[in-house]
């Protein structure tokens, strides 16, 4: 196992999208007074934790979760965070302690309407308000999970948008640019050196 925080500082998606993540509060005084503890426990227990400077947490852990698979490993992504069910497949799985939900494939798509490899596409289409990103304006959760069920994936829905009902086909085709930007800032790293 191991542990992963985000590092701080600029990051590539806030450098292309300076809105992403932005209207987030500060951290909340008696939660970073609690981050040195958290660090001690973490060592204590010996678990390894990562923070690389420039990337994201999001990032580090989708890159260990492709090494995990490569290496033949079963990987358990512990977080309530819906980006990370874009991992999730036969081999992983997004565990929510919170809600204490272990979500797999058959899951996710009862949970969000699309399977996990549509995830970003999802978002790309509807947004994440949580993380600044801005999605399609007028493509709402439903519209978009019948338009990932008939064409499978972003690139394929924008191919044929002049098939869509007039509605969609202006709303893609006015928002192409938003729509890739946010696919973008949805799709987690699995490369990060």
């Amino acid at each position: 196992g191991a542990v992963i925080f985000d590092a701080g500082g600029s990051t590539a998606r806030k450098a292309e999208f300076p809105e992403y993540k932005s209207h987030r509060p500060e951290m909340a005084d008696d939660l970073r007074i609690q981050l040195p503890h958290i660090d001690r426990v973490v060592q204590a227990y010996r678990f390894p934790l990562l923070r690389i400077p420039g990337v994201e947490a999001d990032d580090i852990i989708g890159t260990l979760t492709r090494m995990g698979r490569e290496a033949g490993l079963e990987v358990h992504v512990l977080s309530g965070d819906k980006d990370f069910a874009q991992l999730v497949s036969d081999g992983v799985r997004m565990i929510d302690p919170m809600r204490d939900v272990s979500y797999d494939p058959v899951l996710v798509k009862k949970k969000w309407g699309v399977r996990p490899e549509q995830i970003v596409d999802l978002l790309a289409l509807v947004g994440d308000a949580s993380d600044g990103i801005p999605g399609v304006p007028g493509i709402g959760q439903k519209g978009a999970e019948g338009l990932l069920a008939e064409y499978d994936d972003l690139a394929a829905i924008l191919a044929n948008k002049d098939a869509l009902k007039p509605r969609l086909k202006n709303a893609l085709t006015e928002h192409v640019a938003l729509a890739d930007l946010s696919k973008r800032l949805a799709t987690i790293d699995q490369r990060v050196e």
